[in-house]
């Protein structure tokens, strides 16, 4: 099911402007527009295109919490959510994920705008994941895993980015301002830090 709050369908897309938020709870290849609203998916894989008119956001929400047997709330896992399908235009891209579920992006993206990373786990598996590597990715907070060689420039300013097992010898520069990097066991880095 799509839940709209004010966003609007045109033929064959939907489009999320300023202050709108579009919470996605069912798998879909609908093509999103994405004019400085919110795109809110919530266990699913969005596998059809989406547009970055101007600076958006992509947000993971927290599952809602129920109660134990002990009248404890927590938060359950309700399974990973997937951004599969590419994401392009200009604009800037926040991505955040507030659940405790997986948050996985693996898209052949090709945006220019910068990606900032503001909260929770991001599992990369895509090369291209955070768009083309004109506008860099700047991480302020939560844990990214990258799981494929990229040549994104990487600004750490929060949070942890960590590089699975793999080559990251052809990789672009990091700059860290805070937070952490971990890199995987190898004998020679020839990474600029």
């Amino acid at each position: 099911a799509i839940t709209c709050l004010h966003a609007f369908t045109a033929i064959g897309q939907t489009v999320v402007s300023p202050g709108e938020v579009l919470s996605v709870t069912s798998s879909t290849a609908e093509n999103f527009l994405l004019n400085g609203g919110t795109l809110e998916p919530t266990n699913v894989t969005l596998s059809g295109p989406i547009d970055l008119q101007s600076d958006s956001h992509i947000i993971r929400p927290q599952n809602v919490f129920i109660l134990d047997g002990r009248g404890n709330p927590f938060e359950p896992s309700t399974g990973p959510t997937m951004l599969t399908g590419p994401i392009s235009g200009a604009g800037d891209l926040e991505i955040g994920n507030l659940s405790r579920d997986q948050f996985l992006i693996s898209g052949d993206n090709i945006y220019d705008g910068h990606t900032y990373i503001i909260s929770g786990k991001i599992i990369v598996t895509s090369a291209t994941a955070f768009g083309s590597t004109i506008g860099g990715t700047t991480i302020q907070a939560g844990e990214v895993n990258i799981w494929e060689p990229t040549q994104e420039r990487f600004r750490i300013e929060g949070g942890v980015l960590e590089f699975n097992d793999g080559d990251v010898q052809r990789m672009a520069p990091i700059t860290i301002a805070g937070g952490e990097v971990s890199l995987p066991r190898q004998d020679l880095y020839t990474v600029p830090i």
